[in-house]
């Protein structure tokens, strides 16, 4: 972890207004999504190409990225209609991934994704790609029937389901995919940054020889747990929207 002059303060975090370095419509947030967009469009464009019969490490990296979502998310959760949606998936990673990351990046150390209205797009966007697959493979009726009525529900549950699964679907997946992304990188930002201040207050109160290697370890232990956690939130997010993709194109599961 770097606590470095300059970054955005705790209260940033809770502040919509805009004008960072006097730059109209800039923020902390716009500074970090741009970042990782730039990165994560690097990477895309170079690591494929040029694509070598036996691939670099860099290639290879790339190559892992899209086996991953290609086996390990789209096929596992979709089944046998995913392939079209790799290239979708791998981008929704990717992208949240990238945003995530900026967390624990020198010189910015604010992810995009603690700004709700970040999560919010990326889960209407999903919430949209989810419901016109099912519109479009189910037709309008059967959709919203089998929404309504999942397969195989006793005729007794029927008016019960009918409620839970129509705000279930229409309603609460789109905020839960926002509030839990959102709250897991807040909490992330809060807990780093609260140790950078309690870490740079020791060593301003001449205790540097005692308290030098404790803030080592920790810092270097919450930046590594804050990089798993980045990991973790892209691939649930992902998972999530995938499972909710397999479920528009498949209702008998």
């Amino acid at each position: 972890m770097i606590v470095a002059e300059g970054v955005p303060e705790l209260g940033e975090l809770f502040n919509f207004r805009t004008g960072l370095w006097g730059i109209p419509g800039f923020s902390w947030s716009v500074l970090s999504m741009a970042v990782a967009f730039v990165l994560v469009a690097v990477f895309m464009l170079t690591v494929f190409r040029k694509q070598a019969v036996i691939p670099g490490r860099y290639q290879l990296v790339g190559e892992s990225v899209i086996g991953f979502v290609r086996n390990d998310v789209a096929a596992q959760v979709i089944g046998h209609d995913s392939e079209r949606f790799v290239p979708y998936l791998t981008t929704l990673f990717l992208l949240i991934f990238g945003f995530n990351i900026m967390e624990i990046t020198p010189g910015i150390s604010f992810p995009a994704t603690s700004k709700i209205a970040v999560p919010l797009f990326l889960a209407i966007l999903s919430y949209l790609v989810f419901n016109f697959q099912g519109l479009r493979v189910q037709g309008v009726l059967h959709y919203f029937k089998n929404i309504a009525f999942p397969p195989g529900v006793p005729w007794w549950l029927k008016p019960l389901l009918l409620v839970i699964e129509l705000l279930s679907i229409l309603v609460i997946r789109p905020i839960t995919l926002t509030l839990r992304l959102t709250f897991n990188m807040l909490a992330g930002h809060l807990i780093l940054s609260l140790v950078g201040v309690l870490c740079a207050g020791l060593w301003a109160a001449s205790f540097k020889a005692v308290f030098l290697p404790f803030a080592i370890v920790i810092g270097t232990a919450l930046t590594g747990f804050e990089l798993f956690v980045a990991f973790l939130q892209a691939f649930i997010f992902t998972i999530l929207t995938a499972l909710y993709i397999g479920g528009a194109l498949n209702p008998e599961h």
